[in-house]
């Protein structure tokens, strides 16, 4: 029996590229429209601490990141490089996986979208980014947010033979049981 994550994988993996690529957050389906990815920063520290004791996964410093957004374009400032870039968002499935909920995003990247004053923005963020490197198939996103809750995303950026890479994901939302 597929999944919805099956499903969506099966169909777009092929495309994946550094241009093209599959979010999936971990959070809470609240309407049809409305996916919130917030967690307890005790729950995620247990996931990481999972996952540093797993083989082939290394983990980043974190860095401090701060965020400006209006519409689909992003500027984030790092402390010794900055990222703008736009995107498109093609495909959204929101579904629950074993009471876990997930959304699934498959997106193109523009990294060289025109820049827009910081003043125009509709938000700004200050975030604490960890960057999790899971056996070379995906990094796992977690952003630490000032109101003291976490993000948690798997992002894709290359294809993989998508049995495997579908397992590993299966792997990771196990952490969330």
């Amino acid at each position: 029996m597929t999944t919805p994550l099956d499903d969506f994988i099966k169909n777009h993996i092929s495309s994946i590229n550094k241009n093209n690529v599959m979010t999936i957050d971990i959070g809470t389906i609240i309407s049809k429209q409305i996916f919130m990815n917030k967690h307890q920063p005790s729950k995620i520290h247990r996931v990481i601490e999972t996952l540093n004791h797993t083989p082939n996964v290394s983990i980043d410093s974190p860095q401090h990141i701060k965020s400006y957004f209006i519409n689909n374009t992003i500027l984030d400032i790092y402390p010794n490089k900055i990222m703008n870039y736009s995107y498109t968002t093609h495909n959204t499935v929101a579904f629950s996986y074993k009471h876990i909920d997930c959304k699934l995003i498959y997106m193109t990247i523009n990294n060289k979208p025109s820049l827009n004053s910081h003043y125009e923005y509709n938000l700004i963020e200050e975030t604490e980014q960890v960057v999790i490197h899971y056996k070379n198939y995906f990094d796992i996103i977690i952003s630490h947010l000032p109101n003291t809750t976490c993000q948690f995303q798997i992002k894709i950026n290359k294809p993989h033979e998508q049995d495997i890479l579908i397992q590993h994901i299966h792997d990771v939302l196990k952490l969330f049981n």
